[in-house]
């Protein structure tokens, strides 16, 4: 606002002064106005810059706007994001940063996301954003580059990341499809079918884990299958894979559909393993792998999820253990660029990120590639008398 006054004067000034001299200010007029422009626009790339306080510029406001889902069935993804981040804040012991949390409930498809999550941002001068569910990161990172913010997306979708403004903090598709298929290899699979849910995350772990088998196995796609989510009928789809005798099925799909998928299998006696990549583990992913294997990210430590459930009477999903971590990063980071600055930009914690992300969380010891994927090693686990073991 301060900046916009001085341009408003800037130009009154010029107003009255044109007047006196038409004929310069025909010719200077459009430059001008050009260098007014630019320097609205400077002005607005800083404007979601951290602030600090004018008496005490090692004092930091940190804004954390979290855009997840919060009301629907989904509602457990932003509740469980935004509760880690409170306990990360709560354990600081330094009073110079004072982090607050705003929420935004993620739209539904057909309404113009962008523009609400735009002025989200500008409402409460968003200087990070987190984002939990489907499709919200690919939403939010051209905003956040647009709005020069740093945005950590809670996905696998390397797309989202760019290593400057945009990271994802998820074990990302190539890590997850180079486990899935080394456990492929251990088990001695030669002929692997293939199932996919007709939807983007399904679709790139399935591309991801066929790229990895090319590239580094002997194992043969014997089947390869595509449904429409929503599908409860998978009578044609099990009677056409019936006759590839494949020794195993990577079902990318719902834990509700990969158990009708099975269900349908065993009506029509093909008593063949199967297996996936899962988002987190739910009590329906332990019903349906009872006995076999699966991937999924790495374990949380005991004591995190002690202390969650203590705190908030659930237990934690996946995503808590990684919000908990990246607020850890985050704020290491803008201690760093404090010590190092003076007082942080967005730059220079990026910077400090980089630096320093290869370290040990509750999710285990996390790293952080060139290109803004931070994350743990996923794991292989089995469901064995309804307990989950990790490989």
């Amino acid at each position: 606002m301060y900046f916009f006054i001085i341009h408003c004067r800037m130009f009154l000034r010029f107003n009255t002064w044109k007047k006196k001299m038409p004929y310069f200010y025909t010719r200077s007029a459009p430059l001008f106005f050009v260098f007014v422009i630019a320097l609205i626009f400077i002005n607005f790339s800083y404007a979601h810059e951290f602030q600090t306080d004018s008496k005490n510029k090692h004092k930091v406001d940190v804004h954390i706007g979290i855009y997840a889902p919060f009301s629907s069935h989904s509602a457990f993804i932003g509740r469980n994001i935004l509760a880690a981040m409170e306990m990360g804040s709560e354990r600081l012991q330094s009073s110079d940063i004072h982090y607050s949390f705003y929420t935004l409930d993620q739209l539904p498809k057909n309404k113009n996301a962008g523009l609400v999550l735009q002025k989200f941002i500008d409402t409460h001068h968003i200087n990070v954003l987190v984002t939990g569910g489907k499709e919200t990161g690919l939403i939010a990172a051209p905003i956040a580059k647009k709005n020069n913010l740093i945005h950590f997306s809670l996905t696998n979708n390397t797309k989202v990341a760019d290593g400057r403004n945009n990271f994802i903090v998820w074990s990302p598709v190539y890590d997850q499809a180079k486990v899935l298929v080394n456990e492929l290899k251990r088990q001695q699979v030669h002929h692997l079918g293939i199932i996919t849910a007709n939807q983007p995350s399904s679709t790139a772990l399935t591309h991801s884990v066929i790229k990895q088998l090319q590239a580094d196995s002997h194992i043969d796609v014997a089947a390869s299958e595509f449904f429409e989510p929503g599908n409860k009928d998978f009578s044609r789809l099990t009677s056409r894979i019936k006759r590839k005798n494949a020794d195993m099925y990577l079902v990318m799909a719902s834990p509700e559909d990969i158990k009708l998928i099975q269900e349908q299998m065993e009506a029509d006696k093909q008593h063949v393993p199967i297996t996936s990549i899962v988002e987190r583990a739910t009590p329906e992913v332990v019903k349906v792998f009872e006995g076999q294997w699966y991937v999924d990210s790495h374990e949380m430590q005991p004591d995190f999820i002690n202390e969650f459930k203590q705190n908030y009477l659930n237990y934690p999903v996946t995503e808590a253990g990684y919000a908990f971590d990246l607020f850890q990063l985050l704020n290491k980071s803008i201690v760093m660029a404090i010590r190092t600055q003076g007082s942080p930009t967005r730059q220079e914690v990026v910077h400090q990120l980089h630096d320093i992300a290869n370290s040990t969380g509750v999710m285990g010891t996390m790293v952080l590639d060139t290109k803004g994927s931070l994350f743990t090693k996923s794991e292989v686990k089995t469901v064995k008398n309804g307990e989950i073991h990790t490989v």
